[in-house]
């Protein structure tokens, strides 16, 4: 049975959301709409195509966080993210 079909039938239907993110020093980012719950699937540089997906993780309602990890000041990140429907 396809995958789309279980889906269907379970009334399950992953919801990929995406948000452009303004970066900012290593730290807290604002990603409208996020919450605990919800998967991280992808944080991408625009500026230099990084993937940064690794360091981060998703900490507070509306908020992802890579304390320690890559400076991204004066970049935009698109952030992609499988929205729960059961997270708070």
């Amino acid at each position: 049975m396809p995958v789309t079909e279980i889906l269907e039938e379970t009334g399950i239907v992953p919801r990929i959301r995406w948000f452009v993110a303004t970066g900012g020093s290593a730290g807290d980012i604002t990603v409208t709409g996020i919450v605990l719950g919800d998967k991280l699937s992808l944080v991408l540089n625009q500026a230099d195509g990084l993937d940064l997906t690794s360091e981060f993780s998703i900490t507070a309602a509306d908020t992802i966080n890579n304390t320690g990890g890559t400076d991204t000041t004066g970049d935009l990140l698109l952030v992609c993210y499988f929205d729960n429907p059961n997270a708070p």
